[in-house]
């Protein structure tokens, strides 16, 4: 990842609208600071600037990538209570977005088109 997920000035605009976003689509909440959601957000937009890509599935598939890789570098104090939770998390990680189901690629999508809007309007 060559965005920064934390100090990048992109990441720090469109991490919030994203999660405000999936709250409002899919009813997940608002995440406090540093937890598994906040940092989800911002690997995730970090992920997706980093392809310097216009191209929605490119950016989609980085999305994916971004959130994977919280999943591994972000311990959820939630695991404690639900292992399980871990565990469906691990799998969506160690799954290609290709093989994503539809429902699963549709989130990264709709992040990737707030980042490609956020693109358009930076040039």
């Amino acid at each position: 990842m060559t965005v920064n997920p934390r100090q990048n000035t992109a990441v720090k605009a469109l991490a919030p609208i994203t999660e405000k976003l999936l709250d409002n689509i899919h009813g997940y909440g608002m995440s406090t600071e540093e937890s598994f959601g906040w940092w989800a957000n911002r690997y995730s937009v970090a992920m997706g600037l980093s392809t310097n890509s216009m191209n929605l599935k490119t950016i989609a598939s980085a999305v994916h990538d971004g959130w994977s890789k919280c999943v591994l570098d972000v311990k959820d104090p939630v695991y404690e209570n639900k292992p399980e939770k871990e565990i469906s998390r691990l799998l969506l990680a160690n799954t290609n977005y290709d093989d994503l189901e539809e429902s699963e690629k549709k989130k990264d999508e709709q992040i990737a088109l707030l980042i490609l809007a956020y693109l358009e309007g930076a040039k």
